[in-house]
């Protein structure tokens, strides 16, 4: 605001620059630099012939900052000074003693001058009244021909003014576009780029579960690879065994198969020597066991052994056999039951890794929304103080609240029930947002000898101006701007939209021009904000007076009203 009237005054366009300081001493009055505020706005208002403005603005200077003086222009302390100094009488001038002399010696002389002084004194007043004239006709046409150029000059400073607070506007408006566009961009840019990184999350967490489950699967395999190997190593060694433990039997079979054939050919020989030394009975013969007599006979009777043993061989490998598969057999249901319990594992520690992050999404999105529903502040704010209406945090429903309806004092109640008892008419002047907008009308009521009562009205929708600052995708960055805001000393709130951005505001108005000047309070904190019209549903006050037995009476009461500039009607007062 000072920029701008420094600027203005260093164009010389003292009117504009008049009008900027008078709006920063009236919003700011003890601003730091209301010495040279005071200082310019009396130099203005002498440059543009304001000259009792100019006086009293200097006198204000040289009140609050006696050393002041020392910085005036001449012109300006010449003018202050002759605004303190008096106006000097004439002080009448003594007679000449010859005149006095002549007078008294010369009576009849006396009488011709008394007669020419007359003359020459009617001569004298025509003439000064003549040139009073003149001068009354120079200084008219003189006040005229300034009050000409004085609005003149005004309409111009009025119309540059409106040209430079459209340009102003449209400055702001284009900026405000910009910077919109350029949130929007960098929105869209950052929810791409997340969209991006949540698939590259994902991408990545399904190569990994493959990966898990690939390395699952070939240590599956190889544990059941290792189990057939080993199965197998063991079949062949069983059987190596086996074989060599046969070949061993028969080599033995043999070997006991030829000393026993050796044996019986020896036994064969003495026994066909005995029957022919001696002659024993035949039946003794058929009572012992009878031996092989061939050596056919002999490996007959072997082969039979062999056989049996060989039959008993192939039991017990069979056995062993069934004894190894079954070992593999185990073996493989452990590897298999180890490759399960371990797969079982990860899955769980993948499961329990995606319930705790879903845990912990899940507890910082309710910390998001806890952080949202903020406590509200009620928005009953004078328009003319240009204080916003609206809650400092966003509510659920993404609409302002209204302002705190205020609930009548007794004081107030009391004189409705004392006036309903009086009569059924009643005077209505009317539904205010605003208090102090009935202020002057309850003067007035009060003057006719009524009381005021102030009763809660309806609820009614109010067009105010909204101070967009900007709109976030992520709360955080909408609280960072609301602290900055809070630095600048400004109102601030912030609703959360539909889609789930977060706009933050720096108040709402029901003076557009005061929402203009919060608009350039915060662009000199490097703050860019666009007006946004809105309507807002606020609570309203009911202004009545009196109590009359008839409409009659009611409306006399009214006109007496009438004449003092308030024009209420005659309403039936409800049972």
């Amino acid at each position: 605001m000072f920029a701008q009237a420094k600027s203005h005054y260093q164009e010389n366009s003292y009117y504009f620059a008049s009008t900027w300081l008078e709006r920063m001493l009236k919003k700011y009055p003890s601003t730091p630099q209301r010495e040279e505020v005071l200082l310019m706005l009396a130099k203005c208002y002498a440059a543009t012939s304001r000259d009792e403005k100019a006086v009293r603005t200097l006198k204000t200077l040289l009140k609050d900052f006696p050393k002041a003086s020392d910085k005036l222009e001449p012109n300006l302390l010449k003018l202050v000074q002759d605004q303190s100094q008096p106006p000097q009488l004439l002080e009448p001038q003594p007679v000449p003693a010859a005149v006095a002399e002549k007078a008294a010696a010369a009576p009849a002389e006396k009488a011709a001058d008394d007669k020419a002084a007359a003359d020459k004194a009617a001569a004298d007043k025509a003439a000064a009244d003549k040139a009073a004239a003149d001068k009354a006709a120079t200084d008219k046409a003189a006040d005229d021909k300034a009050a000409a150029d004085k609005a003149a000059a005004d309409k111009a400073a009025a119309d540059k003014a409106a040209a430079d607070k459209a340009a102003a506007d449209k400055a702001a408006a284009d900026k405000a576009a910009a910077d919109k566009a350029a949130a929007d961009k960098a929105a869209a840019d950052k929810a791409a780029a997340d969209k991006a990184a949540a698939e590259k999350v994902a991408a990545e967490k399904a190569d990994a579960d493959k990966a898990i489950a690939e390395k699952a699967a070939a240590e599956k395999a190889a544990a059941e690879k290792a189990a057939a190997e080993k199965a197998a190593a063991e079949k062949a060694m069983a059987e190596k065994a086996m074989a060599e433990k046969a070949m061993a039997e028969k080599a033995m079979a043999e070997k006991a198969m030829a000393e026993k054939l050796a044996a019986d050919r020896v036994a064969a020989q003495k026994v066909a020597a005995e029957q022919a030394a001696t002659e024993a009975p035949a039946e003794k013969a058929t009572s012992v066991k009878p031996r092989p007599t061939t050596i056919e006979e002999a490996v007959a009777e072997r082969t039979a052994v062999i056989k049996a043993a060989v039959e008993k061989a192939a039991v017990a490998k069979a056995a062993a056999e069934k004894a190894a598969a079954e070992k593999a057999a185990a073996e493989k249901a452990a590897a298999d039951k180890a490759a399960a319990e371990k797969a079982a594992a990860r899955k769980a520690a993948a499961d329990k890794a995606a319930a705790e992050k879903a845990v912990a999404d899940k507890a910082a999105a309710k910390k998001a929304v806890t952080k949202k529903t903020v406590a509200k502040k009620p928005a009953d704010k004078k328009p003319t103080e240009t204080k916003p209406a609206e809650n400092t945090a966003a509510t659920p429903q993404h609409a302002p609240a209204p302002p705190a309806v205020s609930t009548p004092s007794e004081a107030q109640v009391a004189p409705v029930k004392a006036a309903s008892a009086g009569g059924p008419y009643t005077l209505d002047f009317g539904s205010f947002v605003l208090k102090s907008g009935m202020a002057d009308i309850k003067k007035k009521i009060r003057s006719a000898g009524l009381k005021p009562v102030v009763e809660p009205g309806p609820k009614k929708k109010e067009q105010m101006s909204r101070i967009h600052v900007g709109e976030y995708a992520e709360q955080k960055a909408a609280e960072k701007m609301v602290q900055k805001l809070r630095k600048a000393k400004s109102e601030n709130f912030m609703l959360q939209d539909k889609s789930g951005k977060f706009n933050v505001y720096a108040g709402s108005y029901f003076d557009k021009v005061g929402a203009v000047d919060e608009q350039l309070r915060l662009a000199g904190f490097g703050i860019t904000t666009e007006l946004r019209p809105t309507a807002v549903e606020v609570p309203t006050f009911s202004l009545t007076a009196g109590s009359f037995k008839s409409e009659e009476e009611a409306a006399r009461k009214g006109a007496e009203l009438e004449k003092l500039g308030v024009k209420p009607s005659v309403v039936q007062r409800p049972k």
